[in-house]
């Protein structure tokens, strides 16, 4: 059998790849992260009580979590996967941030002069990023073993979106448990634990495919340099050929004289 037929005995009724590997690896991570940074926020600080949900500050904590957690799974995904466009996903992650940051300035110059500085530190700013990351850790965890399990061609931008991904939504337990209610607060120090997760995801980076580490490639490209066996033989062979046309000669010469 030559290679060609085992090409297309082994590509029969193959089928297409999956188009649903993505999600299958990281949704599961997503939805057990969700719950776990929830009822271990829940658990540690507590809920919050349910006037406080009468009031717009929990909604816009929550929305801000949950559409950057969104924006930061799409860019996940398109990561996770060879030579994808990552452009669009990356200004959405981007423009949410910004977002934010704006509602914090109008918020901070809509406050009084005397409790502005309250108003960005609140009670829990040294508390807040280190919690949002603790909450996150477990989930990146598996975000990370998720992508690892793909083909990320850019690892350490992989990982970092994994980190991002994993902040927000361990921000989105952790907003069912905060009762900081300034806007400029979440601006400052939700951002911060969620970035902070994602610079520990960019350390914890997943391993590119063989294919695209610089060590290999070289060391492929330079194999590929070097001639086949059989384009040295044909090489030498003219050589040989000569070879053995003076040896015959030499014989048959000595020969005569010796006859």
């Amino acid at each position: 059998m030559n290679t060609d037929s085992l090409i297309d005995l082994l590509a029969r009724d193959a089928g297409p790849a999956p188009r649903s590997a993505v999600s299958r690896r990281l949704v599961p991570m997503m939805v057990l992260g969700l719950a776990f940074s929830s009822a271990l926020a829940l658990g540690v600080v507590g809920p919050l009580p349910s006037v406080v949900f009468q009031t717009p500050v929990p909604w816009i904590k929550l929305a801000y979590a949950s559409v950057l957690a969104v924006s930061a799974s799409v860019l996940t995904a398109r990561l996770a996967r060879p030579v994808s466009r990552t452009r669009g996903p990356g200004t959405a992650v981007a423009g949410t941030i910004f977002a934010m940051a704006i509602l914090g300035l109008i918020a901070l110059a809509e406050t009084q002069e005397g409790a502005r500085v309250s108003a960005v530190l609140g009670k829990t700013w040294l508390f807040c990023p280190w919690m949002l990351m603790g909450l996150s850790l477990p989930t990146l965890a598996g975000i990370l073993w998720a992508v690892k399990g793909l083909a990320p061609t850019k690892p350490r931008q992989a990982g970092f979106a994994s980190g991002l991904l994993a902040g927000s939504i361990g921000t989105v337990g952790y907003s069912l448990a905060c009762a900081e209610s300034s806007m400029t607060f979440v601006a400052v120090w939700y951002t911060a634990g969620i970035g902070l997760t994602g610079l520990v995801g960019g350390v914890e980076r997943t391993p590119a495919p063989l294919g695209s580490q610089p060590h290999l490639r070289h060391a492929g490209q330079r194999a590929a340099a070097l001639p086949s066996p059989g384009a040295a033989f044909a090489q030498q062979r003219p050589a040989l050929r000569f070879s053995t046309c003076r040896r015959m000669c030499a014989a048959t010469f000595l020969g005569r004289m010796c006859a």
